[in-house]
């Protein structure tokens, strides 16, 4: 089971980590540092966000040192706890891991904690002005 945190970040997600540091785009070797579950977040469905959801969501947090040896931090974003073969934790996992839908059945994603993985890393502004990096692949 998950330990619920509480995020004292003033801004971003809640169920995310607070990364000040931006990492550069790019291809990198990482290596996963976390993984945070959130049990029953109340959000906007997708479909209709003049209605709310409670969902299961997950978040990985990976560490890519470069090589001129700088230290960054980059998350994925809110990934919502389903095993159906066209959810975004799915096409993740087996993307990452590069196995096939069924060998991730009854198989606990925690154990990725320390695992290394290639991540195509790209700069995306909000409609805030806010640059953050997200992971594209």
């Amino acid at each position: 089971m998950a330990i619920i945190e509480k995020n004292e970040s003033t801004g971003g997600s809640i169920t995310g980590w607070d990364i000040k540091k931006l990492c550069p785009a790019g291809a990198h070797v990482a290596v996963c540092l976390d993984i945070k579950d959130s049990f029953d977040i109340t959000r906007p469905k997708y479909d209709d966000p003049s209605q709310s959801e409670v969902v299961n969501l997950t978040r990985f947090l990976f560490g890519i040192k470069t090589p001129d040896g700088t230290k960054y931090r980059v998350q994925t974003h809110d990934l919502k706890i389903s095993g159906h073969e066209k959810s975004a934790l799915i096409g993740f996992l087996t993307t990452w891991l590069a196995k096939p839908i069924d060998d991730l059945f009854g198989w606990d994603y925690v154990e990725q904690v320390g695992e290394s993985a290639m991540l195509t890393i790209v700069l995306k502004t909000s409609q805030r002005g806010t640059v953050y990096a997200i992971i594209q692949g």
